[in-house]
């Protein structure tokens, strides 16, 4: 489906970056112009060899378990210090000729699959057929999924809230399928066909168009697909039979849009909607089982739930600019990393160490206008957050 998009992905890659190089750094790649999906498929991949390289290393690792070292390399302080470390080994890494071009192929297969089908891919991704996979190494693993956010997310909070140590298949495949439940059921029309929207982001890329989003067409077998991985019968069909009986073998964004409206009806967002039918009783949930529910009922509010509505951003377009410049010095992709993780920590006094040792390790100074309102925001977003959740 994807063979000539494959191949024009690979060559406009190889020439914003590599070229006829025989290494790279990570932190040149990460400056090109390339899709902002495959830097983080890269990085995330360093990532996965550094975490490889410190199972050999004698010492207490990030979640606590015993090594033979006598030091505490669990102690909170030392492990964000250690993500300092960390995050200067993967931004220095230089990748060989021929580990780029592994990692540029393996990259663009889990890019395409990933965003025609996210839940199919992540079960296949994150969990294991033969046993329980720890919670350490999926959240490893989500550092490579950069569209439909949703995913990582409510994932990281489940594991943080519940205290979750490990997650086999059939659960794992159970939580994807209620998230991405969820997430639809509340949707519009055009919003539920704006979800596709990577998918003619990355297509334009590949075919090199400047027409805009609106005008780019992919293959309807690709949004067949996106549409079954979200077990929604009615629209799947629909789309079959516009490729088999109309010969509709590439789609627009607008085109997508009409297609659901003529099944679903134009509903506006947020607009109330009759609940759908419980789902029949098959057996006991098991532990790490979770009703994701978008209904602020006080029953509700007893699990972990997606919010009704995204949280505002913390910052603004011009306080985010001018953040990225004057204290991650233009690196947008460490900014959003480093919010994720202040967001996604236990307390607030955990929260500020990591943003105390980001600024001492990077002589940042705590006092200026933007690192002043960095903290701020984020500390009122981490409250926001909190009470979100509780």
């Amino acid at each position: 489906m994807f063979e000539q998009e494959t191949e024009q992905l690979k060559e406009r890659i190889r020439y914003s970056t590599i070229r006829s190089g025989e290494t790279i750094a990570l932190r040149t790649l990460a400056e090109s112009g390339i899709p902002e999906n495959m830097k983080v498929f890269f990085r995330a991949e360093v990532y996965w060899i550094l975490s490889e390289e410190r199972k050999t290393e004698n010492r207490a690792n990030g979640a606590g378990e015993p090594g033979k070292s006598k030091f505490d390399y669990s102690h909170r302080d030392v492990m964000a210090l250690q993500e300092q470390i960390d995050q200067v080994l993967v931004d220095n890494y230089v990748l060989s000729k021929t580990e780029f071009e592994e990692t540029l192929d393996k990259g663009i297969h889990f890019l395409l699959n990933y965003l025609c089908r996210p839940q199919w891919t992540l079960g296949s991704f994150l969990f294991d057929g033969t046993k329980p996979v720890p919670a350490r190494d999926i959240k490893l693993k989500l550092r490579y999924c950069l569209e439909y956010n949703y995913f990582p997310t409510v994932l990281q909070q489940f594991i943080r809230l519940r205290n979750v140590q490990e997650i086999s298949l059939d659960e794992g495949k159970n939580i994807l399928k209620k998230i991405d439940a969820e997430v639809i059921k509340n949707l519009s029309s055009r919003e539920l066909a704006q979800l596709a929207q990577p998918i003619f982001e990355l297509v334009a890329y590949a075919r090199s168009s400047s027409d805009g989003i609106l005008k780019t067409t992919v293959p309807t077998r690709a949004l067949m697909y996106f549409f079954d991985d979200k077990q929604m019968t009615d629209i799947h069909e629909e789309l079959v039979r516009e490729r088999d009986n109309e010969n509709v073998k590439e789609m627009t964004l607008p085109n997508l849009v009409r297609i659901i409206e003529k099944i679903r009806g134009d509903v506006p967002a947020n607009e109330e909607q009759s609940p759908a039918p419980p789902a029949a009783e098959t057996e006991e949930p098991s532990q790490n089982d979770i009703e994701f529910s978008l209904t602020y009922t006080e029953q509700a509010m007893e699990t972990l739930h997606l919010p009704p509505a995204p949280l505002p951003p913390p910052f603004s377009l011009e306080e985010e600019r001018g953040i990225i410049k004057k204290i991650f010095r233009q690196d947008e992709e460490t900014f959003h990393r480093k919010v994720e993780e202040i967001t996604a920590a236990s307390t607030w006094d955990e929260a500020a160490l990591i943003i105390d040792h980001f600024f001492t390790m990077n002589d940042v100074d705590p006092f200026t206008k933007e690192a002043v309102l960095f903290t701020n925001a984020l500390q009122k977003r981490f409250a926001a957050q909190t009470q979100h959740f509780d």
